[in-house]
């Protein structure tokens, strides 16, 4: 396989801020619970819990994907990857 110098880029739904994501490279990481990647700056300033300036942009992401909103941390926040809960109406 021939290596590429390309750079395979995303920008995080959250912050906003352009990251690489593969291959050989990842400054991003998977929230499989939010079916999306953000960027490692977010996950080291959310890691205990999303901030709530972050809120309205998680759950418009949680509703635009049709996602279950994951329960609260007892900080009262959004947890930053909780585990993956089957959605009420999956069939699986």
């Amino acid at each position: 396989m021939a290596y590429t110098t390309m750079k395979f880029m995303e920008t995080c739904p959250v912050c906003d801020q352009a990251f690489q994501f593969g291959p050989k490279r990842y400054e991003g990481f998977t929230l499989d619970a939010y079916d999306m990647h953000v960027c490692d700056r977010c996950e080291v300033g959310n890691h205990d819990g999303w901030s709530p300036h972050h809120e309205p942009k998680i759950l418009e992401h949680l509703k635009a994907k049709n996602l279950p909103v994951p329960g609260r941390l007892p900080n009262g926040m959004l947890p930053f990857n909780p585990p993956k809960t089957r959605h009420p109406s999956s069939r699986t």
